[in-house]
Parts: C-alpha cells; sequence; structure tokens
C-alpha cells in the first residue's frame, strides 16, 4: 500500500518549520544591536522550539503517514547539527550559537 500525504500535514510542517525559522532571525537581530545575549538567546530558542514543536503536533492528521511529517523537521534538524558537529559541513555560527564552550568564551 503506497502512503499518500495530504496537503494539510505539509502546511502544518510548513507553519511548524516557520515559527522557530522566525524566531532564529529575531534572536539573530536582537543579538546584533546588543538588546539579547548568546547566552540567553540559546536557552530561549531551545524552550521555544520543543513548545512550537509540541503546540503543533495536534494540528496534524490522523493519517499514519503524519507522524513521519511530523517527525521530518526534528530528524532534520537534528541531522544539521550533526553534520556541523562532525565537521562534514562549516557552520561556524550554529557552531558558535550552540556550543557551551563557545558560550563561555563569550
Amino acid at each position: 500500500m503506497a502512503m499518500s500525504f495530504e496537503s494539510a500535514d505539509l502546511i502544518t510542517l510548513f507553519v511548524t518549520a516557520s515559527i522557530p525559522l522566525s524566531l532564529i532571525l529575531l534572536t539573530e537581530t536582537l543579538k546584533a544591536t546588543g538588546q539579547l545575549s548568546t547566552l540567553a538567546a540559546r536557552k530561549f530558542l531551545h524552550c521555544v522550539t520543543g513548545l512550537v514543536f509540541m503546540a503543533t503536533w495536534p494540528l496534524y492528521s490522523s493519517n499514519q503517514s503524519a507522524r513521519y511529517v511530523a517527525a521530518l523537521l526534528p530528524a532534520l534538524m537534528t541531522l544539521r547539527f550533526m553534520l556541523a558537529g562532525l565537521g562534514i559541513t562549516y557552520e561556524p555560527r550554529l557552531v558558535a550559537g550552540t556550543a557551551v564552550m563557545a558560550l563561555q568564551m563569550c
């Protein structure tokens, strides 16, 4: 049996991804203007992205494929962090914003 994705689930995925990306842009702006420290931005993003994911979970359909669509965003985020941590991709801003040692040096 082929798995079909509902368009509502893909829209929910887009909304779920858009909110944290918008918050990242906001925190980057606040850090650049000196209104938010790197440590505060890091803690804020950690707390809010998890809450966004949990708050949008009920918006996905009950279709069996929805669980895979919903899991796509955290899986891609995990993959991005893993590739940067292993040095496979070069993302110095990502590493500096998430590494505890880099934050202690700031």
